[in-house]
């Protein structure tokens, strides 16, 4: 055998290996791309349902803002574009009427879709059969994503005429919204119910509210000025007048077009806001002029007020009453004659009335407790009644003279609501505070200061004369400043203070609630040109939120004007996904 072939023969099983070899290699390599390719579709297939998830995720986000952008909307039918129509009817009695005629004929969706508006534009619409109501919400973006929704109004059960002046509408609601997320759409739906009082407005719920800014002889104007600070809303069934740079936190309205300037003394009437540079108010919300009037219920009389006090019993002579059947107190506090109240809280944390008049004077006893009033009067046992003097129609403590008070004081008990009323003149003598408020920090004039509040409390009081002046007559000795917590009406007269235009500047009036009055009255004198104050006190008024929210003082007198709102549209929500 030659050398070459013994080579080949050697060679052969080699050649052998490196054939299975390649066919392993090819196989590995085979079984590694399959690999890899189920490695990378799993992967992607991940990724997809991760990005699907996320999508869905984000799409739910969207229905769910849009679902409390529906319940929002809701709120915003009924407590804005309902309130104000309803409110700011040209006619309140015909208004009135046409709300008790939805009631008594069981009609609550006519009585939604014809009174809440917008512009004059329907919030709702009618299905076919008048069975519901609905608001339709095209496509909102938001974000990367974007939401449309449904809302339905059924009735929920037949209105209820609470009294001549007041009704209940009674309604179901259901919110259908689509959250969308590129092409993932997440179903969400929310139902609930909420109820709408109609019932008369709360002459309570100004700051200021005036006939005329002018003084009681009709021609001298009282102006808002730099020493004029109004928290809360400012209304006048005329004109208003502004002088140099008064500030306003809420709304301003008058009936009249034009409004007075004082122009460095030479007065113009001017169709704006402002007069150039030399008057220019701070509107911190809005100034609306052509404003409907305000005016109070003329079925709600003094007569009404003091029957409630005297309790339907026969009262003879003058002096103090406290009206009762022997047992149980039937009326509130009843005074003839001129009359002295101070009101203060003892030791036991019941609210105290020392009342005078006709030269007898009682403490009267209020414990809420244990439902019991008790007078004290010097050389007699006290008396211990069953129930409070919060006249016949137990709306709260009531106080009310047929004379004058010449002497108003002190410190309202905080579970108390109280209506002090007088045929005449109230003279506050001294601060009259809440035992429940918060404080206020700094000064007035400061940017940051804080105002007092009592929002969250239950003491309210109010200061009612039907034929007077509420006049403030304090010692110029006794305060730099004084404080009236309380809402004071003088429905023919003037909120004022005695001897205004004389001594030297007293310091600020913080008064913590509101101003209801036929004319202005003064509390101090400025200089036209500084601003500065020469005599009396500024002003400093603050209004109690609380009667914002429809909160009055027993007894007080509503407006003509009806108002409807809801307090419990988002309470009671239940969530769900899908419809």
């Amino acid at each position: 055998m030659n050398n070459s072939a013994m080579m080949r023969r050697m060679l052969k099983p080699l050649q052998n290996k490196k054939g299975v070899a390649m066919i392993f290699t090819f196989y590995l390599i085979t079984v590694l791309i399959v690999f890899v390719s189920i490695v990378a579709v799993r992967t992607l297939n991940e990724g997809l349902m991760a990005k699907k998830e996320r999508e869905s995720t984000k799409a739910f986000y969207y229905a769910e803002a849009g679902a409390n952008a529906a319940l929002q909307q809701i709120e915003h039918f009924i407590n804005t574009d309902l309130y104000a129509n309803v409110n700011s009817a040209f006619n309140p009695q015909t208004k009135a009427t046409e709300i008790q005629g939805y009631a008594w004929a069981n009609k609550p969706l006519d009585f939604l879709f014809n009174c809440a508006l917008s512009g004059g534009v329907n919030d709702f619409t009618y299905n076919v059969d008048k069975t519901q109501l609905s608001n339709t919400l095209g496509t909102t973006v938001l974000g990367d994503g974007a939401y449309t929704y449904t809302v339905t109004i059924t009735p929920k059960s037949t209105p209820v005429s609470v009294s001549s002046s007041s009704w209940n509408f009674f309604y179901n609601y259901k919110i259908v919204v689509w959250g969308i997320r590129g092409a993932v759409n997440k179903i969400m739906s929310a139902t609930g119910d909420f109820q709408v009082t109609v019932q008369k407005d709360n002459i309570a719920k100004f700051a200021v509210s005036v006939q005329q800014q002018k003084l009681k002889d009709n021609t001298t104007l009282v102006w808002f000025n730099n020493n004029t600070y109004f928290r809360g809303p400012v209304q006048s069934n005329n004109q208003l007048n502004f002088s140099g740079t008064p500030e306003f936190d809420g709304a301003v309205t008058q009936t009249n077009n034009l409004a007075n300037f004082y122009n460095g003394g030479n007065i113009k009437q001017l169709a704006s806001d402002h007069n150039s540079t030399l008057d220019v108010p701070v509107f911190n919300q809005s100034f609306s002029r052509n404003y409907p009037a305000v005016s109070l219920d003329s079925s709600t009389a003094q007569t009404d007020l003091s029957s409630q006090a005297q309790g339907a019993v026969a009262l003879s002579g003058n002096g103090v009453f406290i009206p009762n059947d022997g047992t149980r107190v039937t009326g509130g506090i009843f005074t003839r004659g001129d009359t002295t109240i101070q009101m203060s809280v003892d030791s036991n944390g019941y609210a105290n009335y020392t009342v005078g008049a006709n030269g007898t004077t009682k403490t009267i006893i209020v414990d809420q407790d244990h439902l019991t009033t008790t007078v004290k009067q010097a050389g007699l046992a006290d008396v211990v009644y069953v129930g409070l003097p919060d006249g016949a129609s137990n709306q709260g403590t009531i106080i009310y003279t047929d004379g004058k008070i010449t002497s108003l004081k002190g410190t309202v008990q905080q579970d108390t609501q109280v209506t002090v009323s007088s045929d005449a003149d109230i003279v506050i003598t001294d601060n009259i505070v809440y035992s429940d408020f918060t404080s206020q920090v700094g000064n007035p004039a400061d940017d940051d200061y804080i105002p007092p509040s009592a929002e969250g409390a239950k003491n309210l009081l109010g200061i009612l004369s039907w034929n007077g002046d509420v006049r403030v007559a304090v010692p110029s000795s006794a305060h730099s400043d004084l404080t009236i917590d309380g809402v004071v009406v003088a429905q023919k007269g003037v909120f004022q203070v005695d001897s205004y235009n004389s001594g030297s500047p007293r310091g600020t009036v913080t008064l913590l609630g509101g101003s209801i009055t036929q004319n202005y009255g003064a509390f101090g004198t400025f200089d036209g040109s500084t601003q500065s104050m020469l005599t009396g006190y500024a002003r400093n008024f603050v209004y109690d939120s609380r009667t914002g929210a429809g909160q009055s003082p027993p007894y007080f007198p509503p407006l003509k004007a009806s108002v409807a709102f809801s307090t419990d549209i988002t309470d009671k929500v239940i969530w769900r996904e899908g419809f």
